[in-house]
């Protein structure tokens, strides 16, 4: 028995010496992509990011708010895990503030549990507090919920459901997405709605157009949006040019304006799932928080979906919110895939019981970098 011990031991020591955690470099993107393919993405239906070597080149570079806490773990010169804390700035308690989003937080199915994780968060969450950064924020699945919330003590802010709606309605999409016969009348019955409705509402008077790289329009945009939340991303120009218009994802960006006022944007992206094309409204920011215009700009976004071929349309919302009800108007039915927005970190207490107030919050999926 005590023989056996010592060889543990003696493993456990080993391993430990061959195991090193170490900060990203560009030349690991390579690696980092075979790294996701073998093990995580091999017979899933849904890849809705490339996982390109050039993704993680570009999600990985400096930012104007920090560079990026990205390491990887090595054994024996082989990739076994990843994690990374992304420098975003915020907007908490109506003022600016630097926080860090949490993300690829992988580990190689037979090094999970032997504290290579903890390992690399630590790793990260040092470096970005030596930037002056400590707050932290992110979104978990029900599988890493405990994981953050109990060693690491993040606090749950509120829960955000997926929601889809066909655009097509034939029993082979019902069958995959599960969706109950009643709601393919409520979907045609809102789909006719928006067809006679559609001409007499503003957005139909206003220009709905790709958007050019336009600092200015996202900059007014954001200035005119901002006060209707406490709390969010600050969606800006430099935001918008950093988040999509620079990164290698084929991202389709709208804006709406009228005679050359900001009404809002709308962020579409186009993946396949189970064979389908699906169409995602990744972000949408509206000039106001009222549920006409945000119906308007969702309507138009469901359009250019439909032209560039969605026969399904997804979305993300929190439960409550006026995104999420104008959703359910538009015949978006909710599934039961739920992610959880975790903060953690210095949190100022001062003012902060509003951080738990799911309406004091301007939040869509594209807050992460999920899709």
């Amino acid at each position: 028995m005590d023989g056996f011990l010592r060889k543990n031991r003696t493993e456990s020591k080993r391993r430990k010496i061959l195991l090193m955690i170490r900060e990203f470099r560009p030349e690991d993107a390579e690696a980092i992509s075979l790294f996701m393919h073998t093990h995580f993405l091999q017979g899933v239906d849904n890849i809705v990011r490339s996982h390109a070597p050039d993704y993680y080149r570009w999600k990985y570079n400096e930012t104007p708010w920090g560079k990026p806490a990205a390491y990887v773990a090595e054994y024996k010169e082989r990739l076994i895990g990843l994690f990374c804390v992304l420098p975003r700035m915020m907007l908490i308690n109506g003022k600016p503030r630097r926080a860090g989003e949490t993300c690829d937080a992988y580990i190689a199915p037979d090094f999970q549990g032997k504290g290579v994780f903890f390992k690399l968060i630590a790793r990260a969450f040092q470096a970005v507090r030596e930037q002056g950064i400590d707050m932290f924020y992110t979104t978990a699945n029900p599988a890493t919920y405990d994981i953050w919330t109990g060693p690491f003590r993040f606090r749950s802010v509120f829960d955000y459901r997926n929601l889809v709606r066909p655009v097509r309605f034939d029993s082979i999409i019902h069958e995959k997405i599960h969706i109950k016969p009643l709601s393919t009348f409520i979907g045609k019955s809102f789909s006719l709605s928006y067809k006679l409705l559609y001409p007499f509402t503003r957005i139909r008077s206003a220009d709905w157009e790709p958007a050019a790289e336009d600092q200015p329009f996202f900059d007014d945009l954001w200035r005119k949006a901002s006060v209707h939340w406490k709390h969010g991303l600050i969606r800006d120009g430099e935001y918008m040019r950093v988040r999509f218009f620079s990164s290698p994802e084929n991202y389709s960006i709208y804006a709406a304006s009228h005679d050359g006022h900001p009404l809002g944007y709308a962020v579409l992206k186009m993946t396949l799932w189970r064979e389908m094309s699906v169409g995602h409204v990744v972000d949408l920011l509206p000039v106001k928080n009222d549920p006409l215009l945000i119906r308007n700009i969702l309507s138009a976004a469901v359009h250019s979906l439909k032209a560039m071929g969605a026969v399904l349309i997804s979305s993300w919302a929190v439960p409550g919110t006026l995104l999420f009800d104008q959703l359910r108007r538009l015949g978006f039915q909710p599934r039961r895939k739920v992610f959880h927005l975790l903060i953690g970190g210095e949190i100022d207490e001062s003012g902060s019981d509003s951080l738990f107030e799911h309406d004091t919050w301007w939040y869509t999926h594209g807050d992460s970098d999920n899709v």
